[in-house]
């Protein structure tokens, strides 16, 4: 609760880690119901099973394509919030397109600048992305634009016995 009061008018970037998917939207909701975008829209998309659909939206980003407002999420999220949840998952191509997202800077310095995304990100991940880091599954720029506000969830149980 601290936290949320703490950062609830800021858009900086979030990344819940820990807990199962559920867990992390609830704090990704809790955080965009507290913010000062709770009059927009809450928007999640689950990495993990719906990475073409971001590929897509991003790529319509990028490009400034003018497409259905309805199928792209961050076209969505607009004055809101995206909650990117399982964001380990990305493709290595996925995590570099959603670098100019989070950075607002274009990936080669001669490119036009990307649209500004009006709105707040809040990622979350099964596992710490440091971990995913030092194994080259994940972008460093992109967990150092993420991992702003780090709120850290119990571990997922993963059964088995003692």
């Amino acid at each position: 609760m601290r936290l949320l009061r703490l950062h609830r008018r800021t858009p900086t970037h979030v990344l819940v880690i820990g807990g199962f998917p559920e867990d992390r939207e609830h704090v990704a909701s809790a955080l965009h119901r507290e913010s000062a975008q709770s009059r927009g829209p809450f928007v999640r998309v689950r990495c993990d099973r719906e990475e073409a659909v971001l590929q897509r939206a991003l790529e319509s980003w990028l490009s400034a394509a003018d497409d259905d407002p309805g199928a792209n999420p961050l076209r969505r999220a607009e004055h809101g919030t995206l909650f990117l949840d399982s964001i380990e998952a990305l493709s290595p191509w996925t995590q570099r397109a959603l670098l100019p997202l989070v950075c607002e800077r274009p990936l080669d310095p001669h490119d036009v600048p990307p649209p500004p995304f009006v709105g707040r990100l809040i990622v979350g991940a099964s596992e710490d992305l440091s971990d995913a880091v030092s194994a080259a599954r994940f972008l460093p720029a992109l967990y150092d634009a993420v991992d702003k506000i780090r709120i850290d969830l119990e571990p997922a149980c993963c059964g088995g016995a003692a």
